[in-house]
């Protein structure tokens, strides 16, 4: 990540990081709910090792 002056919190890093790990993926045959559920498993995989780290 970007250094910066601003520090996010765990929960927005992993937001963040979800958001542009699915932006770079091939999505075009996926359902939005299926993007939605692989969005919401991500987050919380990077989410639970953001915690771990702090």
């Amino acid at each position: 990540m970007e250094q910066n002056n601003t520090a996010l919190s765990p929960l927005a890093e992993a937001q963040y990081l979800a958001l542009e790990f699915m932006r770079q993926k091939s999505l075009t045959d996926d359902s939005p709910a299926d993007i939605a559920r692989e969005y919401s498993m991500v987050r919380g995989q990077l989410y639970a090792a953001l915690n771990a780290q702090a």
